[in-house]
């Protein structure tokens, strides 16, 4: 099948052995259907690589910027979505002259995306 390839946490947060135990032990967590570790589990992976929270902190930003911008019934295409909120995110690290990555410019934009197709369904 095709397709974009998603990110592993890993190439996310990095493979650090003290990163590597954090994911593990969210991992268990989700293994166990724990909320509180869960909870924690991701909480402890954010001071781990700022890419996390880069893609929250970005994330959060362009849909505060852009959530007015597209009423519902101007979001009826999904495809079109993504293509919107990738010129959005461009414009905004463009104008805030913002430093991303690969990495982070597809996080922000999968996020944001899903939440205004959240909107439309």
């Amino acid at each position: 099948m095709g397709g974009r390839r998603s990110y592993s946490i890993g190439e996310v947060i990095g493979e650090s052995q003290r990163a590597i135990a954090k994911r593990n032990a969210l991992a268990n967590s989700l293994k166990e259907k724990d909320v509180g570790g869960i909870t924690l589990g991701t909480v402890n992976l954010i001071p781990e690589h700022r890419n996390l929270a880069k893609i929250f902190i970005y994330s959060k930003s362009l849909l505060s910027d852009i959530k007015d911008k597209y009423p519902q019934k101007k979001l009826r295409v999904v495809k079109e979505i993504s293509r919107k909120v990738r010129v959005d995110w461009s414009n905004k690290k463009d104008r805030e002259k913002l430093k991303s990555n690969r990495v982070i410019d597809i996080a922000v934009v999968d996020v944001v995306s899903k939440v205004l197709k959240e909107r439309i369904k």
